[in-house]
């Protein structure tokens, strides 16, 4: 799961993402990116689904502002935990 603070900005969020992307493959290419889309009011809780187990994975939340702008945290990189343990939490600030 993504948790997330509200990004702090004067100008109004329009709406969040979350970009997310493994490891490079074994020939050295990049990994897909993928991105989930997040209500306004869903800063906690936010599944990220179809991850494998034990592997190497960035995370950046995004917000979209009304001026056309964006604002990104920070990349965060976790290894999501072994088979059976779901204990695993992110959190990323927007600054």
């Amino acid at each position: 799961m993504v948790d997330f603070r509200p990004a702090v900005t004067d100008t109004p969020v329009q709406s969040y993402s979350i970009k997310y992307w493994g490891p490079k493959g074994e020939d050295g290419s990049e990994a897909p990116v993928n991105m989930i889309d997040v209500p306004l009011n869903r800063t906690t809780g936010n599944v990220v689904p179809d991850l494998t187990p034990s592997t190497d994975y960035s995370f950046q939340v995004l917000a979209k502002l009304a001026d056309g702008s964006e604002l990104s945290s920070d990349v965060i990189a976790i290894k999501t935990p072994k088979e059976g343990k779901s204990d695993n939490k992110l959190l990323a600030l927007i600054l």
